[in-house]
């Protein structure tokens, strides 16, 4: 069976939004010990503009596959996209060269990612390293570049930006290291911003400051973001839509309070049951039995039925696709005869 593309995503007034990135039945394969095997399996995406979708599930779901793929980053000795589309500003980025995605990465597209320090080079200045990023994409001269360079340090709050940009990574914390990387990410002011696990890295309280200022400068930019995260509760703060993802499927997609508030995937319900406040309103703290399963022993049917607690015979009998109703989407045969669990 054909699986059907997400609806576009529509405000309260049913009006439809602009998606600045539109992800279509996106799969990728990678050369394994296993031979070819497909890790992403018809993935639907969409970020609409000014807007934060949160990709979420467990680690070995996809999430970090999907984001390299958008960013043409994939290991092309050993991973490709082998169908779907990609579409960015009226060009499939699934469908261009290195030389022309080049043209886009860091520059309309950009990308954060966990460990900010490994992101950053020990032996150039903070300020060097942000202004060679803007003298690649935008052509500056050396003198603009550095200017821009503390323009974007002050946007992210580092304080006395000026004498910090000229010091090295070593000399900044993790949280602040985290700026700098969201600093070099938006200095060529990109429409799309694709963070991938920003904050588990972080304490709390970092972690609060960091998603405070995300939304700050989304707010000020107008930027689309992609947040990547196993942590729902950092998603239902931040995000405006989620898209959950498992065994490199989309298993529902929707608004954020919906989603939460009434999951249609038994996957969704069992990530939810997993959260604290679930733990305290339900008395005991609920687990997902199983792990998600390696990418060449993905099930015949419903790549979650080996661990559903309501799965039937014909959940295991072929693929199931992605069914899209009222601004939502999920891809269980039983969602509309099931009562599931949310966020009390």
């Amino acid at each position: 069976m054909a699986m059907k593309a997400l609806p576009l995503p529509t405000s309260p007034d049913g009006d439809v939004t602009d998606a600045v990135l539109t992800v279509t039945d996106l799969s990728v394969e990678f050369q394994t010990e296993h031979g070819r095997v497909r890790v992403l399996d018809g993935v639907d995406l969409q970020v609409p503009s000014g807007k934060t979708l949160g990709l979420v599930g467990e680690s070995g779901s996809g999430k970090t596959v999907t984001s390299l793929a958008i960013m043409g980053l994939l290991d092309r000795r050993v991973g490709r996209i082998s169908s779907g589309s990609i579409q960015f500003e009226g060009q499939d980025l699934a469908a261009l060269d290195a030389r022309q995605l080049r043209r886009i990465q860091g520059a309309k597209i950009s990308m954060i990612f966990q460990e900010a320090r490994r992101s950053l080079d020990p032996v150039f200045t903070i300020g060097d390293q942000i202004a060679e990023s803007v003298r690649i994409h935008e052509g500056l001269s050396r003198r603009e570049a550095w200017k821009r360079a503390i323009e974007m340090l002050q946007l992210v709050q580092i304080p006395d930006a000026e004498r910090r940009a000229r010091e090295y990574p070593h000399t900044f914390s993790g949280g602040m290291c985290q700026r700098v990387m969201l600093a070099s990410a938006l200095a060529s002011r990109p429409s799309l911003l694709i963070a991938d696990e920003p904050t588990t890295a972080l304490d709390v309280t970092v972690q609060a400051q960091m998603l405070r200022l995300l939304r700050t400068l989304q707010e000020e930019m107008g930027l689309a973001i992609l947040f990547i995260t196993h942590d729902l509760g950092v998603v239902s703060e931040m995000c405006d839509r989620v898209a959950v993802m498992y065994a490199g499927q989309i298993v529902e997609e929707g608004d954020a309070t919906q989603v939460f508030g009434h999951p249609r995937h038994p996957y969704t319900e069992g990530l939810i049951q997993s959260l604290p406040e679930s733990a305290v309103a339900r008395g005991r703290l609920a687990a997902i039995p199983g792990s998600v399963p390696p990418a060449h022993a993905w099930p015949q049917g419903c790549h979650f039925a080996d661990r559903c607690r309501y799965a039937v015979d014909a959940c295991r009998s072929g693929p199931i696709p992605l069914l899209s109703r009222d601004g939502s989407a999920t891809r269980c045969i039983r969602a509309d005869e099931l009562s599931l669990a949310g966020v009390r």
